[in-house]
């Protein structure tokens, strides 16, 4: 809006940032009794949700954390006074946001999110860096007003900001050891780099949490009364208390030997095992290979997914399952469904939604490319025929992505709609043959190819 403030329907107000999702909580939450008379330490406080409910449980709360933005929080509620300031000059002006501890968190917890767009790659994240630094006034009262409020029912006794394992080393057995570690190494510096560049602050000074270092802090817990969550299973299984779904792509294991019973699992996702040989890594793959298509189920599929998409991931069943080999190697999978929605371009009877399309793990480039140029092959189309009783003309997929483009579709799909959080992709059947696909795709990438 020419001559105005960029207008925009989220709030961006900030109260708290942190990993913890609200069923973990819920979850903690209705067991805090256990934590009733402890002395509880949290070695990494993050946005000191653990902290917030056992407040008034725990006898005593020790919170600990190496981050500027935890460190801004903890100070604030031990009433020590906390040396934060901008020193990159390209945000100087908003060192006069500073004033006291709780502007001090305001602006820290602003910076953490109004910095995921701040490289301005595309228009979305153009728009939403605009949004944060032209109503940075409004956005900083309110979330003054927030954390305010919610630190008012946040109690700890104590906070440091001191390697996780050091201290728990420090600490006598009758200690209770509470966790939730970065789960990749250099986890902190990942999360936190921008901000520390940013922010001059007294820095604590900590090792890299490599795995080393990750096994050896959980071993040393354990020795005492624990409870400590991951993000992936771990091997553990005799304290593995609750297994939480907390969105489409992640789950939550909580391990303790505080709980006297399992009490919230999660159960797996049902899948079958078939011998089928993958495509050996070196394959050497020409126009003369065979391409074969084999129809499959969803538990089958389930069992691949597991194995070749992202941990954790969502079982999303479809109505249709293709398996793909080169000379009776398996190397693709497909998932399809019935076009939810109509499109504007395309009529809703003569196209198919692509749930889902993945490949092995190989070292043979582009290979999930020639996946796409089996899909709009005429006996793709014909299959699909059989299975939904019309002509299926169209494919349509959508990439729930920021980026303005998904190189693996790009140059195969066609981009149809580009949303502020996902891209959708359509193309047309009936392009070539199998024959003809396998000898384009070898002809568009020969150095993946046998001449």
């Amino acid at each position: 809006m020419a001559g105005g403030k960029t207008q925009y329907k989220n709030t961006g107000v900030v109260m708290f940032i942190g990993a913890i999702n609200h069923k973990v909580r819920k979850f903690l939450l209705d067991n805090k009794h256990i934590f009733t008379g402890h002395r509880i330490c949290v070695g990494c406080s993050g946005n000191f949700t653990f902290e917030k409910i056992i407040s008034g449980e725990a006898a005593y709360i020790w919170s600990n954390d190496i981050s500027v933005y935890s460190s801004a929080i903890g100070y604030a509620l031990t009433k020590r006074p906390f040396s934060l300031k901008i020193q990159e000059s390209r945000y100087s002006q908003y060192n006069k946001y500073l004033n006291n501890e709780i502007s001090k968190i305001a602006v820290v917890a602003l910076f953490f999110e109004m910095l995921k767009f701040e490289k301005q790659e595309n228009i979305f994240q153009k728009r939403m860096f605009a949004y944060y630094t032209q109503n940075f006034q409004y956005l900083f009262e309110r979330t003054c007003e927030r954390i305010k409020n919610a630190l008012s029912t946040l109690h700890i006794n104590k906070y440091t900001t001191i390697d996780v394992y050091d201290l728990f080393q420090r600490l006598s057995p009758n200690w209770t050891f509470i966790v939730f570690l970065p789960t990749y190494v250099g986890g902190y510096e990942k999360l936190y780099n921008r901000l520390e560049q940013i922010f001059e602050w007294p820095k604590p000074k900590y090792e890299i949490l490599d795995q080393a270092r990750y096994e050896q802090t959980i071993n040393f817990m354990r020795k005492g009364r624990f409870l400590y969550m991951t993000d992936y299973e771990r091997k553990e299984a005799e304290d593995l208390v609750a297994r939480i779904k907390t969105s489409r792509l992640k789950e939550v294991f909580i391990y303790s030997n505080l709980y006297k019973k399992k009490i919230w699992i999660r159960p797996l996702t049902n899948y079958e095992k078939k011998k089928y040989r993958f495509l050996p890594l070196d394959y050497q793959i020409s126009d003369n290979n065979t391409i074969k298509i084999v129809e499959t189920t969803n538990t089958i599929m389930n069992y691949y997914k597991n194995l070749f998409l992202k941990k954790g991931i969502d079982y999303t069943s479809g109505s249709y399952c293709l398996l793909f080999f080169i000379d009776d190697f398996l190397f693709g999978f497909a998932i399809f469904m019935e076009m939810q929605k109509e499109l504007k371009a395309i009529p809703k009877y003569k196209s198919i939604y692509l749930l889902s399309d993945f490949v092995i793990n190989s070292s043979i480039p582009k290979l999930s490319k020639l996946l796409l140029f089996l899909l709009r092959t005429t006996e793709v189309a014909e299959i699909l025929k059989k299975k939904y009783h019309k002509d299926v003309n169209y494919i349509v997929t959508t990439v729930f992505t920021q980026k303005p483009v998904s190189m693996k579709y790009r140059g195969i799909f066609k981009l149809y709609k580009r949303d502020e959080e996902f891209l959708q992709y359509i193309a047309k059947t009936k392009k070539w043959s199998i024959k003809e696909a396998l000898k384009n795709w070898c002809q568009r990438f020969p150095k993946n190819s046998k001449k």
